[in-house]
């Protein structure tokens, strides 16, 4: 499950930061404090998961219990910007070892 999750992470952020200026969203950034603060106040959404990305880059997963969601990067220079938001956050079972999913 973890390398699925990292390979759609992989793919999200290969197209975000790819993609001709044009093409991209206008990206939302901040410092992180402000960012973390602003999304727990808004939507109750705290940090669950973070990983280390290619280009330097925090990625965060941000979660509440109503279910919404925001995954985050802080690029080396401090600024975190917003990459996608949504609603319906699911937690799923991890899988036991030595038994079949």
């Amino acid at each position: 499950m973890k390398n699925i999750l990292a390979v759609c992470l992989g793919l999200l952020f290969i197209g975000w930061f790819s993609a001709p200026a044009q093409a991209q969203p206008k990206r939302t950034c901040q410092t992180r404090d402000k960012v973390l603060s602003a999304l727990g106040d808004k939507y109750n959404e705290t940090p669950s998961s973070m990983g280390l990305a290619s280009n330097g880059s925090i990625v965060e997963i941000l979660v509440s219990t109503e279910g919404t969601w925001t995954i985050i990067a802080t690029m080396p220079n401090g600024l975190s910007c917003l990459v996608a938001a949504g609603d319906y956050w699911e937690k799923i079972p991890g899988k036991v070892a030595g038994t079949e999913m």
